[in-house]
């Protein structure tokens, strides 16, 4: 009996120093993996490309309202969303040069897409007008779900039909930043 009582705490004793060695390596090697890939260059070749672009973005505070800009059919708020989009949406990177488009950009393009199908009809244009903004409109949506962003945004019914929404102030990352370095890595 005496042994089995040994046996016992023995095994408990192992299986929890295994799963405590266990946590500790994940640990490690998150770290070790984390501060690798932080100095890691890349070539830019065939699949040799971080997921994101690793550029400095600090956050910022933006405040959503109601815009006075971007009018959907307006001459002007045409223009403002067309400067949305800077230059041909293509960064090179890299000492090939490798062309690619980043997300914030090619979201922003998306929006003007949709706003136009809105504006002129999505079947006033051509078969390949459809199809892109079929696109735009699953590349959007999938973007909002793969982001699952859980922004509390507070609202109040007057009635059934009618919300009000209260605008607030939101931590962003710098839009600004990500204009800079596409400007500086696009070919004019």
């Amino acid at each position: 009996m005496w042994s089995r009582i040994g046996a016992s705490k023995t095994i408990v004793l192992l299986v929890g120093l295994m799963i405590g060695i266990d946590v500790v390596v994940k640990i490690i090697g998150s770290i070790v993996i984390g501060r690798l890939s932080k100095g890691r260059t890349y070539s830019y070749v065939g699949n040799d490309f971080p997921e994101a672009w690793p550029i400095d973005r600090p956050p910022v505070v933006m405040w959503f309202e109601e815009p006075i800009h971007f009018d959907l059919d307006s001459p002007n708020g045409e223009l403002e969303w067309a400067s949305l989009v800077p230059g041909p949406n293509v960064i090179h990177l890299g000492s090939h040069q490798t062309a690619f488009s980043i997300s914030m950009i090619h979201q922003l393009r998306c929006l003007d897409i949709v706003r136009e199908a809105l504006v002129h009809g999505l079947h006033n244009g051509t078969s390949r007008r459809e199809e892109l903004t079929r696109h735009c409109m699953n590349y959007l949506r999938q973007n909002v779900l793969c982001r699952g962003d859980t922004f509390l945004e507070p609202f109040h019914y007057f009635t059934e039909n009618d919300a009000d929404i209260t605008y607030d102030t939101y931590q962003c990352t710098d839009w600004g930043a990500v204009y800079k370095a596409v400007e500086a890595h696009q070919r004019m």
